[in-house]
């Protein structure tokens, strides 16, 4: 209910959020999303791998990176901060910024 009353405060009118919140229940929410949400969900998956094996740990990452090769961990922490740069691309004004 929160996300949807949010497409009012979004929407510069009330015709134009209507038109929004129908878009969001359409047709168009079962079609092919794309790469990033492969990708998102890949990471996801990952993450929630790394906290599985890693739950008894105080952290769970510590444990199995600092096992593994020193290139390969590298690897992963570029591919984390990538993932943040990546993701983090988009730019919004402050939500109650038009009132």
């Amino acid at each position: 209910i929160t996300l949807i009353a949010w497409v009012f405060f979004r929407a510069e009118s009330v015709p134009q959020a209507l038109f929004m919140i129908s878009e969001i229940f359409s047709a168009s929410l079962f079609e092919h999303p794309g790469f990033r949400f492969y990708t998102l969900g890949v990471l996801i998956s990952s993450f929630m791998a790394v906290e599985w094996f890693g739950r008894k740990d105080r952290y769970a990452i510590e444990k199995i990176l600092n096992t593994w090769y020193r290139p390969l961990r590298w690897l992963i922490y570029f591919c984390i901060i990538f993932a943040i740069l990546y993701f983090g691309q988009q730019e919004q004004e402050f939500i109650y910024f038009k009132f």
